[in-house]
């Protein structure tokens, strides 16, 4: 007859069978992978080879996109690696035809008719330049330059601006760009002003931005928020921040996914416009190319029913910081005029149903 054990030492016997199991699996397991061990030993391009042979899901991990995307991108830059001469099509628009395919964009995807581009800036933060004294030194509290940057209703840079010094504002890092020399010249070749339903006036073609801009002719902003504004402003206010919000959520994107904006960076500052536009355009890139760059839950969505907005998850965490908002000028008659067309508008002809549940 079997001896019958005490419950102590079934308690041990099932303690002792537990660690035999695991000291098996141990044994099993590899406790350091292959590609990890031989990172000193590769150079890049023979470490991405180990890792795609060895373990395929890691390399979305490294290079923060899919191993097709990411031999696009190489052989894009292939000819520049090897100094040879090479064409890219530039994203700023320079044709009539490529603005109303921006604006189609916009019209489609956020309900803001004639819009060429969401506008914005932030601070990029970086080590103090030998040398430079307080130049570079905000009202913030820390040394960063402006990035400028416009955006299409796909959250692409369509044009971007890096290097003013940072204790300028939103309205004054603007009139340093190329881009506003060529606005305020009439030189962009923008489509012609078009026929409105129900306003008497033809309206042009706007870049939008935030209260930090000056209202131009081509140029709209919100209306100033005050005790004294009335519902149909509102309601402008709310289809204009509404089209605009693909800016912020860009540099949200991008700086969550370029970790090198978490802290400041310390090179010249010259570098660090290069490093800005190397994100910028990588962006556009995995944004057009790279499945696993961005997910619907990192985009920020309306819930139309309860007039809530569900913030997705890759929002600004403090890595670009936004700008100062400085008082503007009194804008012009005629961009009064075309914002309180806008406004006409989006009350009356140009009107969705939900809007009003996002305004009080």
């Amino acid at each position: 007859m079997s001896p019958i054990l005490s419950k102590k030492a079934k308690v041990a016997l099932a303690v002792g069978t537990i660690i035999l199991l695991e000291s098996e699996k141990k044994k099993k397991r590899v406790w350091v992978k292959e590609w990890l061990q031989k990172r000193e030993q590769f150079t890049h391009l023979r470490l991405l080879k180990c890792i795609q042979s060895c373990e395929p899901l890691d390399v979305i991990n490294y290079l923060r996109m899919d191993y097709d995307a990411f031999q696009e991108l190489l052989m894009l830059v292939k000819p520049l690696i090897e100094k040879k001469n090479t064409l890219f099509r530039e994203a700023f628009p320079s044709k009539e035809e490529e603005w109303l395919k921006v604006a189609e964009g916009f019209n489609n995807m956020w309900q803001f008719e004639n819009c060429l581009g969401a506008v914005d800036g932030k601070h990029v933060t970086i080590k103090q330049p030998p040398g430079s004294g307080s130049y570079y030194y905000n009202y913030k509290g820390f040394f960063s330059v402006v990035l400028f940057a416009i955006v299409n209703a796909n959250y692409e840079f369509t044009y971007v601006s890096c290097g003013t010094n940072g204790r300028i504002s939103d309205g004054g890092v603007i009139k340093k760009t190329d881009f506003y020399n060529l606005l305020i010249t009439d030189s962009l070749k923008l489509p012609q002003p078009v026929n409105m339903r129900g306003i008497q006036n033809k309206l042009p073609f706007v870049f939008i931005g935030d209260e930090a801009f000056s209202l131009m002719t081509n140029f709209m902003t919100p209306y100033r928020q005050t005790n004294s504004i009335g519902y149909e402003e509102k309601c402008f206010n709310y289809r204009l921040c509404r089209a605009k919000r693909v800016v912020e959520k860009a540099f949200g994107i991008m700086a969550n996914r370029f970790r090198i904006f978490l802290t400041p960076l310390a090179t010249k500052v010259d570098t660090v416009d290069d490093i800005v536009m190397a994100c910028c355009v990588l962006h556009n890139f995995l944004r057009r190319k790279s499945t696993s760059y961005t997910q619907p839950s990192n985009i920020d969505t309306e819930d139309i029913i309860s007039g809530t907005v569900l913030i997705g998850d890759m929002h600004m965490n403090g890595e670009l910081i936004s700008l100062d908002v400085s008082r503007q000028g009194s804008p012009t008659i005629d961009a009064n005029m075309i914002r309180n067309g806008y406004k006409e508008y989006y009350n009356n002809a140009g009107e969705v149903d939900f809007q009003h549940k996002f305004v009080y």
